[in-house]
C-alpha cells in the first residue's frame, strides 16, 4: 500500500516523470504486481510461489522436438545436432530438471501415444501393431512397462475400448 502511496505521490509533484516511457512502463509494473497481490484470484497462489520452472532452452528444444516427432527415429546424435549443445550437457540438462534421460523422455511420450491409440475406438489394432509403431519391439518389455504405468495390461486398454 506504501508503494502505490509513494508512486502516486511522486507522480502528483512530478509529472513530467511519465514523459519517460521506461519510468512510465515501470510505475505501471509496480502498480499491476501491488494490485495482483492485494486482490485475491485464481492466479493468487501461483504468484506467491516460487516454484517457476525455466528450463533451459536445449531441454525445452529436446522436448518440443520429442512430442512433434515421437513416431520418427530419434537419437541423442540427432537432439545434440539439433540443440547444438553436447550429449553429456544434455543428458544432464535432463536428469536436473526432468530427473530422467532424453531417451527415457522419449519412451515415456511414445508410451502415451501408444496407450492413447489402444484407446481409440475408430482404429481397428492389435496391441503388437500399437507397440512397434511406437518403437517397442520387445512386445513384454512392453507390455510389463504398460501395466506399471497405467495399472493394466495393453490388452484390456484395447478390449474396453473394443
Amino acid at each position: 500500500m506504501r508503494t502505490t502511496r509513494n508512486v502516486l505521490d511522486t507522480l502528483r509533484r512530478t509529472p513530467a516523470l511519465l514523459q519517460s516511457l521506461l519510468i512510465r512502463t515501470q510505475f505501471e509494473q509496480i502498480l499491476l504486481t501491488t494490485l495482483l497481490e492485494w486482490q485475491p484470484g485464481s492466479l493468487s497462489e501461483s504468484l506467491r510461489s516460487d516454484a517457476r520452472e525455466v528450463l533451459p532452452r536445449h531441454v525445452r528444444f529436446a522436448e518440443d522436438y520429442i512430442r512433434t516427432h515421437a513416431d520418427e527415429p530419434i537419437t541423442i546424435e540427432l537432439l545434440t545436432g539439433l540443440t547444438g549443445v553436447s550429449g553429456r550437457t544434455l543428458y544432464s540438462g535432463f536428469q536436473k530438471f526432468r530427473g530422467i534421460t532424453p531417451m527415457r523422455y522419449l519412451r515415456d511420450v511414445r508410451m502415451e501415444h501408444a496407450r492413447s491409440d489402444l484407446q481409440d475406438p475408430a482404429r481397428p489394432h492389435s496391441v503388437t501393431e500399437v507397440a512397434t509403431r511406437w518403437d517397442f519391439f520387445q512386445l513384454g518389455r512392453f507390455a510389463s512397462e504398460y501395466r506399471k504405468r497405467y495399472g493394466e495390461c495393453p490388452a484390456t486398454t484395447l478390449r474396453r475400448t473394443s
